[in-house]
């Protein structure tokens, strides 16, 4: 079977996989590789997986954490960094609870702070800012399952 052979759906679960926020990403995987021939399946490794962390024997490779980033990377922009160590802060905090509205505003106010920094050009900080997003992003979803949301 070709790629273009996929339904709809297949196509949407393909394309819904994130190993660090599902577990039954190997499951799809095992339901929907076998049925493509070998090049439809290096597109699809191509295409969505590889951009998953999803090595080419289907294996994920953990991204790295706020905390990781932080210290391997050198971030240049003063205000990149500030806002990281600010989001690294939130994430190393640890109550048992937390009002899901007052969560999403901090985390909204967060981001768009990140995103309205002033970086300009510099390609190396457009890269540091989408890190630092990414790895926040799945920092708080790690966090937001060990903290009693409050509705």
């Amino acid at each position: 079977m070709y790629v273009y052979e996929l339904s709809e759906y297949q196509v949407y679960q393909l394309k819904s996989i994130d190993p660090a926020l599902g577990g039954n990403w190997k499951t799809i995987l095992i339901s929907i590789l076998p049925q493509l021939d070998i090049p439809s399946r290096k597109s699809v490794y191509e295409k969505i997986l590889s951009k998953r962390n999803i090595s080419p024997n289907f294996t994920y490779i953990i991204p790295d954490d706020l905390r990781s980033l932080l210290s391997k990377t050198a971030i240049r922009h003063r205000e990149l960094k500030a806002i990281a160590i600010q989001m690294l802060k939130f994430i190393e905090s640890k109550p048992d609870s937390y009002d899901a509205i007052e969560l999403a505003d901090k985390v909204e106010a967060m981001i768009d702070y990140l995103n309205r920094i002033d970086i300009g050009d510099h390609i190396l900080d457009q890269k540091s800012r989408e890190s630092i997003k990414k790895a926040f992003l799945y920092d708080l979803a790690f966090w937001i399952d060990n903290v009693n949301l409050i509705v």
